[in-house]
């Protein structure tokens, strides 16, 4: 039930908000994890996503843009057309094309950009999002060290 109300259309608003807003998000998710897992004590956040298997909020949103990013330059994308759009001239908001092509491309550089590859190209973008996030993650402390 959270979750939907977090990451509703993620991908246009996520890259404007505030750190100290998705610091809101984040504390909703932590709280829902907390109980979910029925983790009351405070463990370290890390831990308690690794439980849930739940990406935090800003990393899943990034996801979710990269996600986009990739439907979006598939031909069959009602916006398709917008891909090579310009730059606007004036200082504005950075576009979803500037925020996400280079990561995407990076990861995807290999497959055909069709709907065939769509599944693909999700998973290998999920893969890359879990894997950033866990090298961020503490090492375990064991109360015996």
């Amino acid at each position: 039930m959270v979750k939907p109300q977090l990451t509703y259309v993620a991908p246009i608003w996520s890259p404007t908000i505030s750190s100290s807003s998705f610091w809101h998000l984040q504390s909703a998710q932590n709280a829902a994890l907390h109980t979910i897992t029925g983790c009351y004590k405070m463990p370290p956040i890390d831990h308690l996503h690794a439980e849930a298997s739940v990406l935090p909020v800003v990393h899943h949103n990034t996801l979710l843009g990269w996600q986009f990013w990739w439907t979006y330059m598939q031909s069959g994308h009602s916006n398709h057309h917008r891909r090579h759009a310009s730059e606007p001239s004036r200082n504005v908001q950075p576009s979803i094309p500037a925020l996400y092509k280079e990561a995407v491309t990076l990861s995807l550089s290999d497959l055909c950009v069709d709907s065939s590859a769509t599944k693909k190209g999700f998973q290998r973008l999920h893969q890359r999002a879990v894997v950033e996030e866990k090298r961020g993650y503490r090492p375990p402390v064991f109360l015996s060290d």
